[in-house]
């Protein structure tokens, strides 16, 4: 049977503290190298948390398609048109770069979903499980030697880097691995997670680099929801609660909060104490500010077809 989604307020304790880290490296916290590593699970635990939402016993594809389209597509779109007109760049030009003026976790969200639909037809775990090893691999090719253009426009070599985090979700759900309590797993999880990490900058720009990130990204992912789920409840309430709203509205956040990230000061120190202290109060304004107006947006205009 499948969890009820009103039961998992861990997936949006979860979301809340990762778009914290999003806005906390937008902010200028990942200057210290420690707090470089720390913002670097952001995206991870968010496609993660995806994958482990999108996996289903029974899926109305149609529905999924109809719902993700419009939740995750047609945002995408709006994000970009509006970014090419407030900041006056040619929109062609941000469909065509690899960022998409900050907006390609949208993109690559909702390949993902069609990719793992694809594959979900298919109800032979070898079947499944080969299929999933042929993707990854198609991606990490397509990253590696199509043209920069072509990667520009579709994010292969992001795809490449966080598709297996969105699997990883998938798995952690299907096999319901999310209430694993076993020290030597985590342990070795965690030693994994540390050669991965600090392993990387020794092979930077190689394939190596790229495969030892992309099983960090994995793993941390993982660590970080196991031990989420497991002491969700002893977080304090008002912060919980917090936690909970920001990932109800990352969404909106997400889209919004890039309007609102300060730059900052060259003129203070950086250090991991000092990083961490800014720009974690810096992410609780900027995304209070974002979910401020992104409910009065969905009040005020159209825009509540496609915000939370």
């Amino acid at each position: 049977m499948t969890i009820p989604a009103q039961r998992m307020t861990y997936i949006d304790v979860i979301k809340g503290i990762a778009m914290l880290l999003v806005v906390m490296h937008h902010c200028g916290g990942s200057l210290d190298k420690g707090m470089e590593v720390l913002t670097m699970v952001d995206v991870p635990l968010f496609f993660m948390c995806s994958g482990y939402l999108a996996y289903k016993e029974k899926i109305n594809y149609r529905k999924e398609l109809r719902k993700k389209t419009l939740g995750i597509l047609i945002p995408f779109i709006l994000a970009v048109i509006i970014a090419s007109l407030i900041r006056g760049v040619c929109i062609i030009e941000i469909f065509t770069d690899i960022t998409k003026s900050g907006y390609w976790f949208l993109q690559v969200l909702y390949m993902m979903f069609l990719l793992w639909w694809g594959i979900s037809i298919f109800h032979n775990k070898f079947v499944v499980c080969n299929l999933l090893g042929g993707v990854e691999l198609a991606l990490l090719l397509a990253a590696k030697f199509m043209p920069e253009t072509f990667d520009n426009i579709f994010c292969f070599s992001s795809l490449a880097r966080y598709f297996p985090c969105f699997i990883v979700g998938i798995f952690l759900r299907k096999y319901r691995l999310e209430s694993l309590n076993n020290k030597i797993i985590g342990l070795i999880l965690l030693i994994s997670s540390v050669i991965g990490f600090t392993g990387w900058p020794l092979y930077l720009n190689s394939n190596i680099s790229f495969l030892l990130c992309t099983i960090a990204y994995s793993i941390s992912a993982v660590l970080i929801f196991l031990f989420i789920r497991k002491i969700e409840f002893q977080i304090p309430d008002q912060l919980r609660q917090s936690l909970m709203t920001i990932g109800r509205y990352s969404l909106n956040v997400y889209i919004i909060h890039f309007y609102f990230v300060p730059t900052a000061p060259a003129f203070l120190p950086h250090s991991f104490v000092f990083d961490l202290v800014y720009s974690i109060i810096m992410a609780f304004v900027v995304t209070g500010i974002s979910i401020l107006i992104g409910k009065f947006l969905t009040f005020s205009t159209p825009l509540n077809k496609v915000l939370q």
